[in-house]
């Protein structure tokens, strides 16, 4: 093997090497980068020469050594696999995470709307429209709008 070919071999394996090392770091950008390169298949000769220096222990005397090597290629697949789940995992989590604040939004909403079933201070719906003369149906629809205060101050002074 020349000089220049093992130079060649020794950069893909570190190339392929610091990809899978940016998977598992804790640079989230980096991770990032590193999922997306995996699962596309970018760097794939690069991390099977890394694959193929980590199972044999030796550089690959050719291109075909390393990228037809059984044991390279199912920790290729292993590692590729792994990247597939972290993005899964992600996404799911995402969806998990707005499924949550939709439920409670969906509770906030209920507490809300539970409190406009309580009766106003100054009386209830019946009552307050006989006292400021407005029907029923206006004394709700201001309760809702949270404008009934506003019409009683009014109808007060």
């Amino acid at each position: 093997m020349t000089h220049a070919t093992k130079t060649s071999f020794t950069e893909k394996i570190f190339i392929g090497l610091g990809v899978i090392g940016d998977m598992i770091g804790d640079n989230p950008t980096r991770v990032g980068n590193a999922l997306v390169q995996i699962t596309t298949d970018r760097f794939k000769n690069e991390i099977l020469a890394g694959c193929f220096h980590r199972v044999h222990g030796r550089y690959p005397i050719g291109d075909e050594d390393y990228t037809q090597d059984a044991n390279a290629l199912v920790q290729y697949e292993n590692i590729k696999q792994f990247a597939q789940n972290a993005i899964r995992g992600i996404f799911n989590a995402a969806h998990r995470q707005d499924m949550l604040d939709r439920q409670k939004e969906l509770t906030d909403l209920r507490a809300r709307l539970k409190d406009t079933n309580k009766p106003h201070p100054a009386g209830t719906v019946a009552e307050l429209a006989t006292q400021l003369g407005v029907s029923k149906s206006e004394i709700r629809r201001r309760k809702a709008d949270g404008t009934l205060q506003e019409l009683i101050d009014q109808q007060g002074q």
